[in-house]
């Protein structure tokens, strides 16, 4: 399942970062609601008061719009496969 993307049957943004979000919400006792939007947009809006959290897949680049100062990472993902305890098939990394 990739990280973000637009469902276009249903016209919501669906994903692994949703899914995330979602269920931190549900655990700390806030509710989500996913705003779409441009990806630069995204550190302004959270700096500007728009929004509250960002999840979404983003890399530290050292400074890019200065959000740098505003990343915490929840999930690390380096070239994974995250796949169900039941699922007992041999994976071969393609490299």
């Amino acid at each position: 399942m990739p990280f973000t993307f637009l469902d276009t049957k249903t016209n919501s943004i669906q994903g692994v970062m949703v899914d995330l979000i979602t269920e931190v919400g549900k655990d700390a006792g806030f509710q989500v609601q996913i705003e779409p939007m441009q990806f630069s947009a995204l550190i302004p809006s959270l700096t500007s008061n728009k929004i509250d959290i960002i999840s979404a897949a983003m890399f530290r680049n050292g400074g890019a719009q200065g959000g740098d100062r505003f990343l915490r990472c929840g999930l690390h993902l380096w070239r994974g496969l995250l796949v169900p305890k039941t699922d007992r098939k041999d994976i071969t990394p393609e490299i």
